[in-house]
């Protein structure tokens, strides 16, 4: 199963993609994120998309989660036959940008990197709640 893992940002959206590994993708501008993730869809074969969605320590939504849930209701429409799962992600970027600065990634490829790699992040977490 192709999974695509998104990472909704106000201003960026990070994506990652894998079966069993993820793998960092690509990371587009929020004003064309879903004809970006729709046309990406369809070249890659995606059969499920997942999607960061952060709830607070106390389980409520966090402050982005209305937004995400209207670009899940309009991606839904681009990509009918594909799954759209929410996943919990809370403080994904920070721990992106701690990896990626433990790996040696200067500072100006992490702030180009970051979104991409918090997807990254979501898709990994999520294959290995699914013992992949």
């Amino acid at each position: 199963m192709r999974i695509l893992a998104i990472d909704w940002g106000e201003k960026n959206v990070g994506l990652a993609i894998g079966e069993v590994l993820a793998n960092e993708l690509t990371t587009v501008p929020n004003d064309t994120a879903l004809v970006d993730v729709a046309r990406i869809c369809k070249s890659e074969e995606v059969d499920k998309i997942i999607i960061g969605y952060p709830l607070r320590s106390n389980g409520e939504n966090g402050t982005h989660n209305q937004r995400i849930d209207q670009f899940i209701e309009e991606l839904q429409k681009l990509c009918l036959n594909i799954v759209i799962e929410k996943i919990d992600e809370a403080f994904s970027s920070v721990e992106a940008r701690k990896e990626l600065e433990g790996i040696g990634v200067k500072p100006e490829e992490i702030s180009k990197r970051i979104d991409q790699y918090a997807a990254k992040i979501i898709l990994d977490d999520y294959l290995r709640s699914q013992g992949k």
